[in-house]
């Protein structure tokens, strides 16, 4: 009958041994071979903890003629203290020094579509890695966070969400003489969309400048005053308002000699050269135009600069001779 109450699933068999009385004799076997098992391994415990103790006295007395033999030597002659000593020290120069964060400089437009660099430059000694994260603040000098998407090389592409934001990148520098502080860029902004509706007219179209922008009568019509710069002077292009920061990377010159002004103003007797400013030297008598292109977002327009003086308005400039 206790064997159909209990039946014999292993979870229930060390309860049916427990509970009935028929198998004690099972029982008092049991609890001596506890007791004489468990009294063996006492005195194998003890005799295991009397040697660990032996043993611990011989470790920590070794250690001790070590110290003292150690002590001894850096205080006998002093050499080997001393080499030890500066040893040390150099290791800890090497792990805890900090070299000079890098210069970074941004080139590029903060416009939406544009696409900005990052160089870095004095790089400390040792320099292993350089790595760049752009970061983006709706305030100049607010809290900068990086950017997700795209902005973990050195030039990164303006996208729309960064309308209205100001820019800057992060430079992480790796070296093997020491700890480099992380060193950033300039900031640039607020990026904005541009706007080619206002250009190039108004007071957004460039003008020629140089070093004596000056009035002058026109070869063979005394009565009429044109815009002229002296022989020797240089001629240049000035932007007005909001694009007089338009990068010198967006902007491309085509300085020409032309025939005359007026409709004479676009035909091309000799090619100048293309850099942003032209030396005038050895070109009195003649007159010069340019025409420059700008570059944004893959979108390029090109225009011939006005010549403005004194009221006096025309497409390029007269090389007057220098007085004296």
């Amino acid at each position: 009958m206790k064997r159909q109450i209990f039946p014999t699933a292993s979870k229930y068999r060390h309860r049916t041994r427990r509970e009935f009385g028929g198998e004690t004799v099972e029982y008092i076997i049991v609890i001596l071979a506890v007791v004489v098992i468990g009294g063996g391994l006492m005195g194998f415990g003890n005799q295991v903890s009397g040697q660990i103790g032996k043993t611990g006295n011989s470790i920590s007395s070794w250690f001790g003629k070590a110290n003292g033999a150690g002590d001894n030597a850096s205080g006998g002659n002093g050499t080997g203290g001393g080499n030890n000593a500066g040893g040390e020290n150099k290791g800890d120069e090497n792990s805890g020094s900090q070299s000079q964060a890098p210069t970074v400089s941004v080139t590029g437009m903060d416009v939406v579509g544009e696409r900005v660099t990052a160089k870095v430059s004095n790089l400390p000694e040792g320099a292993t890695r350089v790595s760049y994260q752009w970061q983006y603040s709706p305030t100049k000098t607010g809290t900068f966070s990086d950017i997700e998407y795209g902005g973990n090389k050195n030039s990164y592409e303006i996208s729309e969400e960064d309308e209205d934001y100001y820019l800057r990148c992060k430079v992480t520098t790796s070296s093997s003489k020491g700890k480099v502080p992380d060193a950033y860029s300039e900031t640039i902004g607020k990026v904005y969309v541009f706007d080619w509706s206002k250009y190039p007219t108004g007071s957004y179209r460039p003008r020629f400048n140089g070093n004596s922008l000056a009035c002058c009568a026109a070869p063979y019509d005394s009565s009429t005053q044109i815009p002229s710069l002296g022989e020797g002077d240089y001629a240049s292009i000035v932007f007005d308002n909001e694009l007089s920061d338009i990068p010198q990377g967006n902007i491309t010159y085509r300085w020409f000699k032309c025939a005359g002004l007026g409709s004479g103003a676009g035909l091309v007797a000799k090619e100048l050269g293309s850099n942003p400013s032209l030396s005038l030297s050895g070109l009195q008598g003649s007159y010069i135009n340019c025409e420059v292109t700008l570059t944004v977002n893959g979108k390029s327009k090109t225009f011939v600069p006005k010549a403005i003086c004194n009221g006096k308005v025309s497409d390029g400039i007269y090389v007057r001779p220098r007085i004296g």
